[in-house]
């Protein structure tokens, strides 16, 4: 145990120490006092010597056990979580962003900084939608416009209601569908901060959920096939607000941070697939525009277009990052002697890897959210770019000051870092509920231990990228 102290309290000297970066997203050099290397070695023995804490310290208590306050027994939760007008202020708010957002995009100004569709999709939505859901619960259900617009059809058209039932072999297959093609539209579309290219994205997935939930019941497409709604509803795992429906009436419950991880025994293959998604897209956009991939695209398949490279870069991403992860699920397998076949263990441990994707989302978006997101001030004035200035923001300007580099990249470390100790601890735990000897659950744990490491490293170096451009 001492021993153990000794050589965390040297790794966590080491991992804020500081280190050589380019800091991804920065497009500057920050020269630090010690090389990138050791800060991502840093990084490397804190989380073996978190796993070596974790399996000696941890107990058999299961943390979705653990105590949640019900927020509906005070008044102020009530008023909050449980209001129907706050409720349908929101709502209304929700379709009139829909509405200004479709018109801005198609007969705003065409300069994507002075026209509100793309700092509200791309940034304040695709960004800011991340940091609720992860943190404070999918509030996503409430707020689609198209679910809105259902809901109001049928209060004042009643019909009768079908049972909504869903085959297990389509499972949420679309949303994967849907989701791998929005990551397209972000990483591989030549244009996709073009307002008409926005408004006209923003009107198709509306219209298509729609009609997703005339036709299969609403339930079914937010759950199924919603691709946001399938995405914020994982990351709600980690939030610290708990939506629960028992007995025909919904409750909002307040628990720590991550507890959420453990409510799922097990998930199937598409939502494995879609985990892997969501690691996989967010890595590439990373990397697609560092001087690593531009070596990729000046190779000498330099013939095929870009978005062709970029699409072949996305699907490779997505089969590595799936191929690894089964891999490690096989050596869990032979770590245990084949009790559980490989698809169960994939399947058991799948939420272990959700906390790396909060944590990437949040350190590989953090700038661009706080810098670029600055532009709703002065687009809330004038959304369309013709001049106005109805808030009196119009002039604001950005302020790049706001950001210290440095700090900013140990923040990103540390997040990431934190995400993958978290990952360590919940995979331990699913280990030691579903294995019967607690030496065999650690003994189990050594290959996920492997691949935290090698991912860590992995994320830190591709945050370290400089930018070059397309």
């Amino acid at each position: 145990m001492k021993f153990s102290r000794y050589l965390l309290t040297g790794a966590l000297t080491l991992f804020f120490a500081g280190g050589k970066a380019y800091a991804h997203g920065f497009g500057e050099r920050i020269d630090l006092p010690i090389p990138f290397t050791l800060y991502a070695l840093g990084a490397a023995v804190t989380i073996a010597v978190s796993f070596i804490l974790i399996g000696i310290l941890s107990g058999d208590r299961n943390p979705r056990n653990a105590p949640q306050v019900d927020l509906l027994q005070f008044r102020i939760g009530r008023f909050l979580f449980a209001n129907r007008s706050i409720r349908t202020v929101l709502q209304l708010i929700s379709l009139l962003v829909a509405i200004v957002i479709t018109i801005a995009g198609f007969v705003g100004s065409p300069i994507p900084s002075y026209n509100i569709a793309p700092t509200f999709v791309w940034i304040l939505f695709a960004v800011g939608m991340v940091y609720v859901s992860a943190f404070f619960g999918n509030i996503w259900p409430i707020l689609h416009p198209a679910a809105i617009v259902y809901d109001a059809l049928t209060f004042f058209i009643p019909k009768r209601r079908k049972k909504e039932t869903w085959s297990d072999t389509v499972s949420a297959w679309p949303a994967v569908v849907l989701y791998f093609l929005f990551r397209w539209v972000e990483n591989v579309h030549p244009t996709p901060s073009d307002p008409q290219t926005v408004a006209l994205l923003v009107g198709m997935y509306l219209l298509l959920s729609f009609v997703g939930m005339i036709t299969l019941g609403k339930q079914n497409w937010l759950r199924y096939c919603d691709p946001f709604n399938v995405f914020f509803r994982f990351l709600s795992f980690f939030a610290i607000f708990n939506a629960e429906e028992k007995e025909g009436s919904a409750r909002i419950f307040l628990r720590f941070p991550g507890t959420g991880l453990f409510s799922i025994q097990k998930i199937p293959l598409s939502g494995i697939v879609f985990e892997m998604l969501m690691l996989s897209t967010i890595a590439f956009d990373g990397m697609k525009e560092t001087p690593s991939w531009k070596l990729v695209r000046t190779a000498p398949w330099h013939h095929f277009s870009v978005p062709v490279i970029d699409t072949i870069g996305m699907l490779v991403f997505l089969m590595l990052f799936l191929c690894t992860y089964f891999c490690i699920a096989w050596l869990i397998s032979l770590c245990i002697r084949h009790k559980f076949s490989v698809i169960h263990i994939a399947s058991a441990f799948a939420f272990s890897m959700l906390p790396i994707a909060v944590a990437y989302e949040v350190a590989h978006f953090i700038s661009l959210f706080l810098l670029d997101g600055q532009r709703a001030v002065y687009l809330l004035s004038d959304p369309l770019g013709f001049g106005w200035n109805v808030l009196g923001t119009a002039r604001y300007e950005i302020r790049y000051g706001i950001i210290n580099f440095k700090v900013l990249w140990n923040f990103q470390v540390l997040l990431i870092v934190l995400g993958h100790i978290v990952g360590v601890y919940v995979a331990h735990i699913r280990a030691l509920h579903i294995l019967e000897n607690r030496r065999i659950a650690i003994r189990s744990q050594y290959p996920m231990l492997l691949l935290m490491v090698c991912y860590t490293m992995f994320s830190l170096w591709v945050i370290a990228q400089p930018i070059i451009g397309s």
